[in-house]
C-alpha cells in the first residue's frame, strides 16, 4: 500500500522491466581505469564508477526470440570474461547441455562506451579466453577447435578521378581502410 502526501507517494513503487536472469550469477572484474566491470546472466554489461557509483556506460544483449529460454542472449558468468587492450571479452551463451546452445559468442565491447567492437561465432563457457601479445586463444566447443584471433595487416585502397580534371568539377575521392 502507498501513501499519498501532496504529490509524492511514499511506500512501494511500480517495478521496472526487469529480467530476472539479472542477478544470477553475476561476474565482475576491476578494468585498467578502476571502474568496475560487470556482467550478468541476463545478457547486461555495466561499467561503473568505484568512487561515485555512476555508470559510465551499459550494454543489454538483443532480444533471441526463441533460439534462448530466458529470452536474451545470456552472458556466461562462472569465472571467465577477460579485458584487455581496451576491451572486455565476454562470451555469450551457457554451459554446454544438450542440445548445443544456438549462436554462442565471443563478444568483444569497448571498454570506453560498451559499443560492440566484434563478435564471432564460438562456443566456450568454460573458460575465460586467453590474451598475450594481442591474440586472443579461445576452445569453440561446435567444432571442438583451437581458435587464435589477432588483428591482421592493415590495408587501405583509394580511388580517385583518372587524368583531365578541372577546377571547375566536383571530385570525389573514395577508399577502404580494413584493420
Amino acid at each position: 500500500d502507498s501513501l499519498t502526501t501532496g504529490n509524492k507517494i511514499w511506500g512501494p513503487k511500480p517495478m521496472p522491466n526487469v529480467n530476472p536472469f539479472t542477478s544470477l550469477g553475476q561476474q565482475y572484474q576491476v578494468g585498467p581505469d578502476g571502474a568496475i566491470l560487470t556482467w550478468t546472466y541476463g545478457g547486461d554489461a555495466y561499467s561503473i564508477d568505484m568512487e561515485t557509483g555512476t555508470f559510465n556506460w551499459e550494454y543489454h544483449s538483443p532480444p533471441s526470440g526463441y533460439e534462448s529460454p530466458y529470452g536474451t542472449w545470456p552472458f556466461w558468468t562462472f569465472t571467465v570474461g577477460t579485458v584487455a587492450d581496451g576491451k572486455l571479452f565476454i562470451p555469450v551463451g551457457h554451459m554446454y547441455s544438450p542440445p548445443l546452445f544456438h549462436h554462442a559468442q565471443q563478444l568483444a565491447l569497448n571498454l570506453t562506451d560498451g559499443s560492440v567492437v566484434w563478435s564471432t561465432t564460438a562456443f566456450d563457457v568454460t573458460s575465460a579466453p586467453a590474451i598475450s601479445d594481442g591474440i586472443m586463444t579461445t576452445l569453440n566447443a561446435y567444432d571442438n577447435q583451437l581458435y587464435a584471433w589477432g588483428k591482421g595487416p592493415t590495408a587501405i585502397t583509394v580511388s580517385s578521378p583518372g587524368v583531365g580534371i578541372t577546377t571547375e568539377t566536383p571530385i570525389t575521392i573514395t577508399g577502404t581502410i580494413i584493420d
